[in-house]
């Protein structure tokens, strides 16, 4: 059956706690304008390698990769965006301030090399 879910519930991919590199809510299905709609179904993979450097500053690599759908079934190759950057974290006693920078693999035409982030607390 084809339910309509609310836009408020929709889910959302892109941006500096999904896939770093590209835009705020930027990925996923599009309307007739190209803009982003949101989807039904979605899956995210970060890692990151944080690594001590001086005092309260870490140094982090990541890899991110995922996609956003409607349906199981529209989760093929072309649908996957991932990403690889590099950031710095300044850790204070409520949680890091983050800045990183992410680059597109995979670009399609027209879009930029990357997106830079910066962000207060834990990305997970």
């Amino acid at each position: 059956a084809n339910v309509s879910v609310p836009t408020n519930e929709l889910l959302f991919l892109g941006g500096t706690d999904t896939l770093r590199g590209f835009t705020e809510d930027s990925l996923g299905p599009v309307n007739a304008a190209g803009r982003t709609t949101g989807g039904r179904t979605r899956w995210i993979l970060n890692e990151e390698l944080r690594i001590r450097m001086f005092g309260a500053f870490n140094g982090v690599i990541f890899y991110d990769m995922g996609s956003l759908t409607n349906t199981f079934d529209q989760i093929v190759p072309s649908a996957i965006r991932k990403s690889i950057g590099v950031g710095i974290r300044y850790v204070t006693p409520v949680g890091p301030i983050r800045a990183d920078y992410g680059f597109k693999i995979g670009r399609k035409a027209g879009e930029s090399v990357g997106h830079f982030h910066f962000t207060f607390g834990y990305m997970f």
